[in-house]
């Protein structure tokens, strides 16, 4: 304690500045990394989940244009073999009956009445799909290795990485079926959807949940994500509030040592103007 009390008294600026505000400053961080860590943990499973649900959407929309393209295909066959039968001179191909009959006979037929409703689907399914089911990586990092440290940080790169082990996966899942009899499920479109455990690949996102949480510990609150479990609400209300609290304790230390730093310095260089009246205010 002698040896403490001697240094603040020797150098109160050095004191003051490593002790009084870097030192808080360094267990405001710290505790941020500590709460984001719970709070992804709370928050991964359901950001799997809806990730899971944008693969499925996004499979969805492209084993739709097959069905629309087969749909489309058997309405003009099954119109071209009624013309056939009620004309079965070839002659009448070379006139414009053949339009005609084609154009009025796939406006009422059901194939492609389907077909005009798979693609209104599938333009639904597309801008819900791009607007709220897109893989997002807020509480997750996903790496081929499942090592938090690897270097694939930006979204596309966890994206190919995480779609790839789903696929993977899905495709594993639909030959399992095949081979037990199920031949239904040739595509994982037409599978349920599958217990797909992602877990190996993603890892809690720490770094990233911990500057959410400086984010709302120094209320800059960019608004980027947001938790959605009870827990991680719960934690954002209470721990968050208080962590408002203690930073704004510190930003007020900060700020009265560092003007009385400044006060002195100035003093001390006979600096008088930018110790008192508006030009101290201003600085």
């Amino acid at each position: 304690m002698n040896c403490i009390d001697r240094t603040e008294k020797k150098c109160p600026r050095f004191w003051n500045i490593v002790v009084v505000i870097m030192t808080p400053m360094l267990i405001l961080i710290c505790w941020s990394m500590f709460c984001g860590y719970f709070i992804a943990v709370l928050e991964r499973d359901t950001e799997l989940e809806a990730n899971d649900d944008a693969m499925l959407a996004h499979i969805k929309y492209h084993s739709d244009l097959g069905a629309i393209r087969d749909s489309v295909k058997n309405a003009y066959d099954g119109c071209l073999e009624t013309f056939i039968a009620e004309y079965p001179s070839m002659e009448a191909l070379n006139s414009t009956t053949l339009m005609a009959f084609m154009e009025e006979c796939t406006s009422t037929s059901d194939e492609m009445s389907h077909s005009n409703k798979l693609v209104e689907d599938m333009r639904e399914a597309s801008y819900h799909n791009l607007t709220k089911n897109t893989l997002s990586f807020n509480w997750v990092k996903c790496t081929s290795s499942g090592d938090v440290n690897s270097n694939s940080d930006n979204s596309w790169q966890q994206g190919r990485i995480f779609a790839s082990e789903w696929s993977n996966s899905s495709f594993s899942l639909a030959e399992d079926s095949i081979l037990e009899g199920n031949t239904t499920s040739r595509a994982p479109h037409m599978l349920p959807a599958p217990n797909v455990d992602m877990t190996d690949c993603c890892k809690v996102n720490t770094a990233g949940a911990g500057m959410f949480w400086f984010t709302i510990m120094t209320t800059i609150g960019y608004g980027n994500t947001a938790p959605k479990t009870c827990g991680g609400r719960a934690m954002v209300y209470t721990l968050g509030f208080f962590s408002i609290l203690a930073f704004t304790a510190c930003i007020s230390t900060s700020g009265r040592i560092t003007l009385t730093i400044m006060d002195d310095l100035f003093e001390h260089f006979k600096m008088h103007r930018l110790v008192k009246g508006w030009m101290s205010t201003l600085f």
